[in-house]
């Protein structure tokens, strides 16, 4: 078996991660919370769910269904030439899905963040047993909301048709993702009252261990992305390691290094690539690389536009992918509200305009999305981009609303 050096790990994410090819796909992801309309504050098991999409037959434009760790539904499409036909495929295979949980009296909510059910974990995988302890080690209970509460749709995109091109949508995306925040942002309710966020899911995503989920572009870096992406990897924490590379055996959660360290031989066993691999997947910054990996099937290199990452990508669809967390969901024919009886009314104490940061000493703003204005239109002021791990967000415990408390 071979074990991987510093220099490995650039050259994999050279070689797999920015792959480039003929841009012509486009595929997509979807992500929905479940209500049951006749008892809205109850969790929706998987079980439940898993009966109802068995005895409806797979979908018929060929999307595959999968489950987040909270027991959202997740559509993954066929990659297919061109936005229009990804659409039409997926409104095909949610209207089947819609019906199906309809006869049973569910829904699919039209929400980006569970607006009053509290975060539980229903997959018991031992790398979502590694995720949440990982984050409840850390003191960040955002990322237990992350995993189980949120939903957004995800974007698969080619990463283009060489390296000059891919740079190219490399930074045109990472100029997008504030743009996309706040045009998209649909989450103001959580825990049964309104945070005074246009994006509380975005706000939680950004509170969530800022050295796997700030942008990898950021002023300073360099001008490739495969550089760039490569010590970002680098630089993260190690979430979990499995006893046997690939995911066997019992895990470790935690273990206290960067991969940079494991690399160097402070983990408990050298690294493969398999640990590269889902080091890789455990990292959610707002644009990430994908390699074919986390692919089921197809020849072309593509880039995927994100929330977060629940297991693969369409599939069908290209084999290298980056990953845009901005994008949630508004008002759908597929989608009710969740809350039993309309958002409250109740405004909360708005949230502190800055805070100290302990790792770095100094005060950092807050970078949540906040509605901008009082009665104004719907605006919202999208996350920073460009903030290092030492002005990550710190959220007061005490600030009704806040990610953190």
């Amino acid at each position: 078996m071979a074990y991987m050096t510093t220099e490995d790990v650039h050259e994999y994410i050279n070689g797999v991660c920015f792959k480039t090819g003929p841009p012509g796909k486009v595929g997509a992801e979807t992500e929905w919370l479940v209500t049951d309309l006749a008892s809205p504050t109850a969790p929706v098991t998987i079980e439940r769910l898993s009966a109802l999409l068995e005895a409806c037959g797979p979908p018929p434009a060929g999307s595959r269904i999968t489950f987040e760790p909270g027991g959202q539904i997740e559509l993954s499409s066929v990659a297919l030439p061109g936005p229009a036909r990804t659409h039409e495929a997926l409104e095909t295979d949610l209207r089947h899905v819609g019906k199906a949980l309809a006869e049973d009296g569910l829904a699919l909510a039209e929400t980006a963040l569970d607006p009053v059910r509290p975060p539980v974990r229903q997959l018991r995988l031992p790398r979502y047993t590694a995720m949440e302890r990982f984050f409840t080690e850390h003191r960040q209970p955002s990322g237990r909301t992350m995993m189980c509460s949120t939903a957004s749709l995800q974007v698969c995109l080619d990463t283009g048709a060489d390296l000059d091109d891919a740079r190219e949508r490399w930074s045109l995306l990472h100029r997008l993702g504030p743009v996309l925040v706040a045009s998209f942002a649909n989450s103001t309710v959580w825990r049964g009252r309104p945070t005074g966020w246009k994006s509380t899911r975005w706000a939680i995503w950004a509170a969530t261990d800022s050295g796997r989920t700030r942008p990898v572009l950021e002023p300073g870096t360099g001008p490739d992305p495969a550089t760039a992406w490569a010590e970002y990897a680098l630089a993260a924490r190690v979430m979990a390691v499995p006893e046997f590379p690939g995911g066997g055996g019992s895990w470790i959660a935690d273990p206290g290094i960067t991969l940079a360290e494991w690399v160097e031989g402070r983990g408990p066993r050298p690294v493969t690539t398999a640990d590269l691999e889902f080091h890789l997947s455990t990292l959610f910054p707002p644009l990430r690389p994908r390699g074919c990996g986390e692919t089921t099937h197809g020849p072309a290199p593509s880039l995927v536009v994100d929330r977060a990452e629940r297991g693969g990508t369409s599939h069908g669809a290209n084999e290298n992918c980056f990953r845009l967390p901005f994008v949630e969901f508004p008002n759908t024919p597929h989608g009710v509200p969740l809350c039993p009886n309309g958002p409250p009314t109740t405004p909360p104490r708005p949230p502190r305009s800055a805070t100290r940061s302990p790792s770095a000493g100094t005060t950092a703003e807050t970078s949540c999305p906040r509605q901008i204005g009082a009665g104004g239109p719907a605006r919202a002021e999208p996350a920073p981009y460009g903030s290092s791990p030492s002005s990550s967000p710190r959220w007061p415990s005490d600030t009704p609303g806040c990610p953190t408390s």
